[in-house]
């Protein structure tokens, strides 16, 4: 469109039917175009096969899942190091002569 490179897919809609009013007029809106335009270019374009959108869709939940996984493991990381540091000011801490035993629990 003009000078943008500009793929679009307006799920549930049907080329040979108009789509929904308001949808397209928000799409036209931000690009700045009429409404009649951009389903004039839309329209004129290959559709899409439903084994591609599930793909498509496939492809975007599992980057979800994976930037979800390394957000929790730096966040369990950050965890970790707080509680080492913890530990290791109250060892450093200690100026009398302490016994440490360790607990044996029963599984």
């Amino acid at each position: 469109m003009g000078n943008h490179r500009l793929g679009a897919i307006i799920a549930g809609q049907v080329s040979e039917q108009y789509p929904e009013s308001l949808l397209l007029q928000r799409a036209a809106k931000k690009f700045g175009v009429s409404a009649q335009l951009l389903w004039h270019l839309s329209s004129n374009q290959r559709p899409v096969s439903r084994a591609t959108l599930q793909m498509a869709g496939d492809l975007l939940g599992t980057l979800g899942q994976a930037f979800l996984r390394q957000r929790y493991a730096a966040i369990l990381e950050t965890h970790v190091a707080q509680m080492n540091l913890r530990f290791r000011l109250l060892v450093e801490g200690v100026t009398d002569y302490a016994l440490l035993r360790p607990i044996i629990l029963d599984a």
